[in-house]
């Protein structure tokens, strides 16, 4: 079990933005999410709140999901090993 109460998850979508969408390219970000989303369906419900760091060339959004999940080793674990994660932080 953790202890801490928040992660960061920094996210960049992609290295280069495709010719459809120079500022921010939605496809690769929608991807990683989805990838996201199947880790989290598998997560149980607990206490911590997950906040989404979305980096793009010039700008960073931050999306606090609503749910609250265990933050847990194997959560980590699992969010680190997706593709564009850029770190994992506890807070």
């Amino acid at each position: 079990k953790s202890s801490s109460r928040y992660n960061a998850i920094k996210f960049t979508p992609s290295s280069k933005p495709s010719r459809r969408h120079r500022k921010f390219p939605t496809r690769p970000l929608i991807t990683k999410l989805t990838n996201l989303a199947k880790i989290l369906e598998r997560q149980e419900a607990g206490s911590g709140e997950i906040n989404l760091v979305v980096q793009n060339t010039n700008q960073e959004f931050d999306l606090l999901l609503p749910e609250h999940y265990e933050l847990n080793a194997s959560l980590r674990s699992a969010v680190k090993s997706l593709p564009g994660v850029i770190e994992v932080q506890d807070f």
